[in-house]
């Protein structure tokens, strides 16, 4: 990341607020199952969330899965969903956001 103080983290309940947010920027078809969605991808085992915050604040996120395939030998994943609010765009942080994906 270039002068961005966003750094890369495991995304918590508290920050569902600001992931709704964040969200809305691609859809608002999916405020009225937020509530229950968020959790539930918190907790499951094939879901990965991650958030880019500064501070407290989260400025992106990224919204993925991994599951075991025959072809691959093992596991693989994709991403369905990676937003960076526009003001924090061109730092390297959706970079950085896939960078995790790919760790985790």
């Amino acid at each position: 990341m270039d002068d961005s103080r966003a750094r890369v983290r495991g995304a918590r309940g508290a920050d569902a607020g600001a992931v709704a947010r964040l969200a809305g920027e691609l859809a608002q078809s999916f405020a009225e199952k937020f509530d229950l969605s968020y959790p539930a991808l918190l907790t499951s085992e094939d879901a990965c969330l991650l958030v880019a915050a500064d501070g407290d604040d989260c400025v992106g996120y990224v919204l993925g899965f991994r599951h075991l395939t025959f072809f691959a030998n093992g596991p693989v994943g994709w991403v369905e969903e990676l937003l960076v609010t526009q003001d924090y765009r061109g730092r390297g942080l959706g970079r950085a956001l896939m960078s995790a994906f790919e760790s985790e």
